[in-house]
């Protein structure tokens, strides 16, 4: 699923831009952040908003540091960040080929009406650790499921390019707090 891709460039909407297809593509992803309920582009529009500006990478994180925005530049606690949309990889595909999506279901989805999920970003000189998770489903919360993952990227002032290890799932139910090692996931500092 496109949904990092999103968080990257929902992250760079922010910027200001000199570019007229750099800046609409921006603004598209800032009306896409709006309150479900509220008037929002269209799915495709915003897979195409995403992919014009996953073009652009390079250029816009010598504008502004992308590892720093996304993690709160070693901000303890990091930075966290609401997920909005997804696009399967079918949708994403059609779209870059100029396509219709192959099937109703292979396009994106607008999902924070449905379900309530984040990720955390920590780059602090305790912990490069990324938090991923959902916390509501369906109007039901409560609880949290998700995993913590380590995380680096190599020479971030000039790639916007990062590698994740899991290394716990984690369930908290009922007031009760489970965790247990992904396979094959070692020790860390964290």
């Amino acid at each position: 699923f496109l949904c990092l891709l999103g968080l990257a460039c929902l992250w760079r909407s922010t910027m200001p831009s000199t570019d007229f297809a750099t800046a609409e593509a921006a603004q598209t992803l800032r009306q896409a952040t709006q309150t479900p309920g509220k008037e929002r582009p269209a799915e495709n529009a915003v897979l195409r908003a995403l992919l014009d500006l996953q073009k652009e990478k390079t250029q816009l994180n010598k504008a502004d540091p992308y590892l720093g925005k996304l993690t709160g530049s070693g901000r303890r606690g990091g930075k966290r960040w609401r997920l909005v949309y997804l696009a399967p990889r079918n949708a994403v595909v059609a779209e870059r080929k100029g396509q219709a999506a192959p099937s109703f279901l292979d396009r994106g989805w607008y999902v924070d009406g449905v379900v309530t999920a984040v990720q955390r970003f920590e780059d602090s000189p305790s912990a490069h650790v990324n938090q991923n998770g959902v916390f509501e489903f369906l109007g039901l919360g409560g609880f949290f499921f998700g995993y913590f993952a380590r995380f680096k990227w190599p020479s971030p002032e000039k790639r916007t390019t990062s590698a994740f290890q899991p290394i716990t799932n984690n369930l908290k139910l009922f007031g009760q707090d489970w965790s247990w090692p992904f396979a094959g996931a070692g020790a860390g500092s964290e």
